[in-house]
């Protein structure tokens, strides 16, 4: 008993690594995609240009002056800072931190991108696989069909009008066929060349979370527009900054008609003259920090409003499909049934039959339409509410 136990555990064990290999898969190769490494490598510079930001700089000094009448005079040397400006340096380093931390958004956003791109070509493919062998079906009783009418056409039961019509269903349901299996192909091919491999994963749409319409403030989208926005406020901090006042410091020893041992020390400050820039700069960095709020709160209501129209959209398709699902789908099981009946029976033409299993597989096709759009609808707010992101990370 605890033999089959343990392998019913590693079959589901199985299954489930299985479920889970493109998300892995998707996450490896995500680490060398270009347009990740170009994000990457855009926050790795912005990280080291914040670090080597300093205020200091020390410049030597010797000066030698030489007095009449063969006096030695004055020999200085020693070494003097540069004009420092504090409030300069705290800006230009708040701007090059924040700067940063958009840069390591931008590289979660273009993973979380490319993910829905993937996932959203992997539900298409995935349909469109279900739909070819539904039509394929259909193909299939065609073409038995067709060999039954026309040993009735030879012994005079159906008409040349018939077999012309059965023939017409034929042919419009191969030029339907080729047009599913370039549709498959096509996204087949766009996903072996996105995954660089030619060996697709195992992948499931049913494991990915359930959507939902929640805006949450640590949403990367948000976070980066917040963040583009206090850019601006703090690229005019840092113009205002340059006008505050510097400061510089010095140190020298001097030797005076050969005696040595004097030393000097320096300390000055250097006060801009232009007051009235300065306080108009002060202002418009305040109004533009007012701005950049007024502007974060309009994405955060738009963000928000695209998500709740989303989600609207999701839950009535997704509506639909349980009723598909749960009527439809029986319904039209036993429709099938009972017109196979008939056929045998001969209570129906074969072109009767046709006609009627064509109008089923066309509502199969509404079926699989409503499926991608429930697909593309979930990926879609996965990406906008930030969960495509989490599902990275983990």
């Amino acid at each position: 008993m605890r033999y089959y136990l343990l392998i019913i555990w590693l079959l589901i064990q199985s299954a489930f690594a299985q479920q889970n290999d493109l998300i892995k898969y998707v996450d490896s190769l995500l680490a060398t995609h270009p347009a990740i490494l170009s994000s990457y490598l855009s926050s790795e510079a912005i990280q080291l240009s914040s670090k080597a930001v300093t205020p200091l700089s020390i410049s030597p000094f010797y000066s030698h002056e030489e007095w009449g009448n063969g006096a030695q005079g004055i020999v200085s040397y020693g070494i003097r800072t540069g004009d420092i400006n504090p409030w300069e340096w705290k800006a230009e380093k708040d701007f090059l931190k924040t700067q940063s931390q958009t840069a390591g958004l931008n590289l979660q956003i273009t993973k979380a991108s490319l993910l829905r791109d993937i996932l959203t070509l992997y539900a298409r493919w995935s349909i469109s696989k279900e739909r070819l062998a539904k039509w394929s079906e259909l193909k299939h009783y065609l073409d038995s069909l067709y060999l039954i009418a026309s040993r009735s056409y030879q012994i005079g039961q159906i008409d040349i009008i018939q077999l012309k019509e059965l023939e017409i269903q034929i042919q419009q349901t191969k030029s339907r066929i080729i047009n599913i299996e370039q549709q498959a192909e096509g996204l087949k091919q766009s996903l072996k060349t996105i995954l660089k491999t030619d060996s697709l994963p195992v992948f499931s749409n049913s494991q990915l979370p359930e959507p939902d319409s929640t805006l949450s403030q640590s949403n990367p989208l948000l976070q980066q527009q917040r963040i583009k926005a206090y850019l601006q406020a703090l690229e005019l901090k840092r113009r205002t900054a340059s006008f505050m006042p510097s400061l510089f410091a010095g140190y020298s020893l001097q030797t005076i008609e050969g005696t040595a041992g004097f030393k000097a020390i320096e300390i000055g400050i250097s006060i801009p003259l232009n007051a009235p820039g300065a306080l108009k700069q002060q202002k418009a960095y305040k109004k533009q920090l007012e701005a950049s709020q007024t502007a974060t709160e309009a994405f955060s209501i738009s963000l928000n409003t695209q998500i709740q129209q989303l989600y609207a959209q999701w839950q009535a398709t997704s509506h639909a499909i349980a009723l598909y699902t749960t009527h439809i789908n029986q319904a039209t099981q036993k429709l099938m049934e009972t017109y196979q009946s008939q056929l045998r029976a001969g209570a129906i033409s074969p072109m009767e039959f046709i006609i009627s299993y064509r109008n089923i597989v066309n509502l199969n096709d509404e079926f699989f339409t409503l499926r991608e759009q429930e697909a593309t609808l979930r990926i879609q707010l996965l990406f906008l509410t930030g969960k495509l992101t989490k599902l990275i990370e983990k």
